[in-house]
């Protein structure tokens, strides 16, 4: 008989929390976010967390927020190179495609 694994949902929000806190504070300060935004964000942001198997849950979910850190930096370097670019809307173009990299946060001023 095997064992069924569950993730505590406090371990997910508590990721979800940090994770938003620093993208908002990386990315978002300067965007004036709707709260239906921000809890659109959080909750892609959840939904990235809750990929992980949970039966790998405390050994790598710290790997998945570095990976998240990074490429909120990532996007924030690409934002910052220059007044040309621009951030789309970040409830759409966030977390909805994050798997996609982050470049798709960001778009050339034309």
């Amino acid at each position: 008989m095997e064992a069924l694994i569950k993730i505590h949902p406090e371990a997910i929000k508590s990721l979800v929390n940090l994770s938003w806190e620093y993208a908002n504070n990386n990315l978002f300060e300067k965007c004036l976010l709707c709260d239906d935004e921000k809890e659109y964000i959080k909750d892609c942001i959840k939904q990235y967390y809750w990929a992980i198997p949970a039966d790998k849950f405390c050994e790598i979910s710290g790997q998945y927020f570095d990976a998240f850190c990074a490429k909120v930096l990532h996007a924030k370097a690409y934002f910052d190179k220059g007044e040309d670019w621009n951030m789309i809307d970040p409830a759409y173009g966030f977390l909805l495609r994050f798997e996609l990299g982050s470049s798709c946060l960001l778009v050339k001023e034309i």
